[in-house]
């Protein structure tokens, strides 16, 4: 999804379930929704006054924000039936943990966990089905500014700025004892998992990097294993994502541009390059 844009799942009555499209970048605060047929998004959540949203992410039925002063609010959303208006339930839970501002936000439907990472240097992991605080881990100081989940294991990573040059890359188990780290020769932009069962293929973290380059890590011991370049794009990723089936890897930049990478099991040209319309 383009930055600051949000694919929000309603389950619906009799195992059914409808899509919507949420948008956290507006001046006013005010987080819109459309339905994925329509083009103009409506009003959906107003946090409260004197607050800035700094971050928003979506679950099955829920929406969680991050906000500027530390706090995080999670609202449960619901429709009766498909294409109908979204239903909010009011007051949202108030979780706190954060003693600076939200910068990143993650959350896993496979494991029912949220990760939130701040100024503050902490990345706090939440219970999604509870609502509630799990544990906190970091080091204080040093801002968090991107997180990712493994869908098959676990297994979860972070990013911190090294300055302005450079990044260090953190990867945990689900229970937060770390794995390994890395030191990045650029800033990475963005971060993603590959999702393929466990035992027919190595799983790699895949980070795009300021001076455009994609690199990919293995799970096991965060070890460089490839690099994807492409000289098309000429900016660096804003976001990454992985297809269902791990055969594409889908980068947009934050003019829109969607770059996709296709493995050589499909026998088509790569890259592709795609713009995407504003949301």
């Amino acid at each position: 999804m383009p930055p600051r844009t949000h694919l929000l799942n309603i389950g619906l009555s009799k195992g059914t379930s409808g899509a919507y499209i949420l948008s956290s970048h507006h001046q006013d605060g005010i987080i819109r929704c459309r339905r994925l047929k329509d083009n103009t998004p409506q009003p959906l959540i107003s946090v409260p006054p004197n607050e800035q949203v700094t971050w928003c992410v979506c679950g099955t039925n829920q929406v969680w924000i991050g906000l500027a002063s530390g706090q995080i609010l999670v609202y449960l959303v619901g429709a009766s039936h498909v294409g109908e208006e979204l239903m909010v339930s009011l007051p949202p839970t108030l979780l706190l943990a954060h003693t600076a501002p939200i910068t990143t936000m993650y959350l896993s439907n496979a494991f029912n966990i949220c990760i939130s990472g701040g100024k503050d240097g902490m990345c706090v992991l939440w219970d999604t089905n509870r609502l509630s605080y799990v544990r906190s881990i970091g080091w204080s100081g040093v801002e968090v500014s991107l997180l990712a989940m493994s869908e098959t294991l676990g297994d979860w990573a972070s990013v911190t700025p090294l300055g302005s040059m450079a990044s260090v890359l953190r990867l945990y188990t689900i229970n937060g004892a770390l794995v390994d780290s890395a030191v990045t020769p650029a800033p990475i932009t963005a971060l993603a998992f590959t999702s393929s069962p466990e035992g027919t293929a190595i799983n790699v973290i895949a980070t795009s990097m300021a001076d455009g380059v994609i690199r990919l890590w293995s799970v096991w011991d965060l070890r460089a294993v490839r690099e994807l370049k492409t000289d098309r794009a000429r900016q660096p990723i804003a976001s990454l994502q992985y297809s269902q089936d791990n055969l594409h890897l889908c980068g947009i930049t934050e003019s829109g541009i969607l770059v996709v990478w296709e493995s050589s099991l499909v026998k088509t040209k790569i890259p592709k390059f795609i713009t995407v319309p504003p949301v």
